[in-house]
């Protein structure tokens, strides 16, 4: 029967990961993912990571991978998002541990009125009730009150202060009496503000009272010194993501349910987090966790995970405690146990169960500053040993994050920075123009000036052409070599739709300055250029495409060179070092990249002592012929006249 078959239909249409060598690198800003650090993903993996989010630096990101590129390199700031915390408390125990059958009768008869079994199923009655603030504050007090043979006295003074309150309520000339003034001579009228002033400072006298759980027996002994509830702690873990709670709360946690990133749980719709403590089907404590999702009125458990309290525990042949679990399985929390099995089975009785559960509450997220964006490119993404980027691009191409971005490939030079033009700005060629001459001096960075809109969540976002183009570089580059870059009709197709162009003559009078463009033919959107921002244009530093094949032998040397650091300056150490070199130029030289007389040399002839400090320093020479990309075209016409002359006979 059809209706016992279920049928799944997953759309992976966009999904597909493209394999280049190259690595774009990028700092974005996101309320989901890892956080400061550099994270390397396929696109896969980046829709797993940072979830769509409708900004321009998303959809830069995102474009630049459906434009070409096979991996980037992601640094997502942290800025003020912070780790959610769901943890679970215990109380200080109380000097006494049970109540006897009498006490526990006169608790329970007392509390009986409000038809309730807890203290905050009590306070949600009062605060739902539309009773006068001076009912809901007698309600609140005949509760506490029969609680008090829990207190063991603890309280006497906060409850004594109470009950001179609603003395005092009676007589408004004494309401001065009311503890820390928290209410006005009219408090006993219906004042909302005044009313909530009460409830709340009620409130943190009831969560100082340890929980007593209720039940309808009249014999049985209950255990006091168990604040059975869940919180939510939004502080900044130390030490990784481990949670430190308020260092005063510490040693009251049982176990604590850390968030694997700050920020956002990036699902809609309403989130609900519970966790349950129990035993299982052969007695053993476990902890229960769930994260349960409603949306469009279907609710759903999106991760539910248990495991044991005990560590070292293994269900068939992996680990099964409870830490191992959600650090294996969850992809949104992980956690962490503060207390021992015999603890928690001394706050938790075994054949005890407790479940609770907490909304999820989202996180309002800052807005990452341009410092922030700056500080990131030059801590992460100018270092080689953090960063194996190629290619790097600006979340925003305002002056400062292009400097920042620039100024990282320039001290690397073993990659290549692609910037652009603001979107903020007016887009016209005398103002491109000016941009252009602020950023020009730094031959590992190429220039482009372009815009469009994409599409994210449904929302069309103006951005920078730059992700585009950098994976255009990507997939270019693995058609061919790394000495052709995205440009002219061969290989300049721009995937996207252009919001402003230049016209032809624009174009070239900016490439002659040294920017590139992205405009509009009859053709379709095309990438024009092949300078970079060197300032001198005849140089050969000056084009893009040499800049690249620099920047690959950059790429490929230094991993070399850090392996030979502190190691014997020998005469077979410079033989084998110069013999790796000339291969890789060999493997250019084949894929015409560069001319056939490009060497590199690394002997004794170029390392005598006098250079080298008796062999401290180690030179490379390399002599490359680099091939340059064609630029103009000359034809030339020739008209003739030919003169035939007959000889008669």
């Amino acid at each position: 029967m059809r209706q016992l078959i279920d049928v799944e239909f997953v759309d992976n249409s966009n999904y597909s990961d493209n394999t280049t060598d190259d690595v774009v690198g990028m700092v974005l800003p996101h309320s989901w993912g890892p956080v400061n650090k550099v994270t390397s993903v396929v696109y896969s993996k980046f829709l797993t990571n940072y979830p769509a989010e409708a900004t321009p630096h998303y959809a830069i990101a995102d474009g630049c991978f459906n434009a070409g590129a096979g991996m980037m390199e992601i640094v997502r700031p942290q800025g003020t998002q912070t780790y959610l915390h769901c943890v679970l408390y215990k109380s200080k125990p109380s000097a006494k541990d049970q109540l006897n059958a009498v006490e526990y009768n006169n608790a329970y008869e007392a509390v009986q009125p409000t038809g309730k079994s807890s203290l905050d199923e009590v306070l949600t009655l009062i605060e739902s009730t539309k009773a006068t603030t001076l009912q809901k504050l007698k309600t609140l007090y005949s509760s506490i009150s029969a609680l008090q043979l829990a207190l063991d006295g603890e309280h006497a003074a906060e409850l004594s202060a109470f009950n001179n309150a609603l003395a005092a309520a009676k007589a408004p000339e004494v309401a001065a009496a009311v503890p820390n003034a928290l209410v006005t001579e009219d408090w006993v009228t219906e004042i909302p503000s005044n009313a909530a002033e009460v409830v709340s400072y009620l409130q943190g006298i009831v969560d100082a009272i340890p929980a007593v759980e209720f039940t309808p027996s009249g014999t049985a002994a209950i255990k006091l010194g168990i604040d059975r509830q869940m919180k939510l702690n939004y502080t900044t873990p130390t030490g990784g993501n481990e949670g430190m709670i308020n260092p005063d709360d510490v040693d009251k946690v049982i176990c604590d349910f850390v968030q694997i990133y700050p920020g956002n749980i990036p699902l809609e719709g309403e989130l609900v987090m519970r966790v349950a403590v129990g035993d299982d089907d052969e007695g053993e404590r476990t902890i229960g966790f769930s994260l349960i999702q409603t949306l469009n009125g279907t609710t759903v458990a999106v991760e539910s995970l248990q495991g044991s309290v005990v560590p070292g525990t293994l269900l068939d042949g992996q680990n099964y405690f409870i830490t191992d679990v959600m650090n294996r399985d969850s992809l949104y929390f992980t956690a962490f146990m503060k207390v021992t099995p015999e603890e928690l089975n001394t706050l938790i009785p075994i054949d005890s169960e407790y479940g609770q559960q907490v909304n999820y509450s989202v996180e309002e997220i800052a807005e990452i500053s341009e410092e922030q964006i700056v500080a990131a490119y030059a801590k992460y993404f100018a270092s080689c040993a953090l960063s194996k980027a190629t290619l790097l691009i600006p979340t925003k191409c305002t002056e400062a994050i292009n400097n920042a971005v620039k100024q990282a490939a320039g001290k690397r030079m073993d990659c290549c920075a692609i910037i652009g033009y603001p979107t903020e700005q007016t887009f016209d060629y005398e103002s491109v123009l000016a941009f252009l001459q602020l950023m020009l001096g730094e031959k590992f960075a190429f220039f482009y000036a372009g815009r469009d809109t994409y599409t994210v969540k449904g929302q069309q976002l103006l951005t920078p052409c730059v992700g585009k183009i950098a994976g255009r570089y990507c997939a270019v580059t693995a058609d061919t070599n790394i000495n052709q870059i995205p440009s002219a009709e061969a290989y300049g197709a721009y995937p996207g739709a252009l919001v402003e162009t230049f016209d032809e003559d624009e174009v070239l009078a900016l490439h002659k300055l040294g920017g590139n463009s992205v405009y509009t033919t009859a053709n379709g959107p095309l990438i024009w250029g092949v300078k970079s921002l060197h300032t001198r244009q005849a140089s050969y530093f000056a084009k893009a495409n040499v800049m690249r094949v620099i920047a690959q032998i950059l790429y490929t040397t230094f991993p070399l060179l850090n392996q030979n650091l502190h190691t014997p300056n020998s005469t077979r150490k410079k033989a084998t070092i110069q013999a790796n070199r000339q291969a890789f130029l060999s493997t250019l030289i084949s894929q015409d990249v560069l001319k056939g007389n490009s060497y590199c040399q690394c002997d004794d002839k170029n390392n005598p002592d006098e250079l080298t400090n008796g062999g401290e320093l180690l030179i490379l020479d390399f002599d490359c012929g680099f091939i340059k990309l064609i630029e103009r075209f000359k034809v030339r016409i020739t008209a003739s006249d030919s003169t035939t002359t007959v000889t008669g006979l």
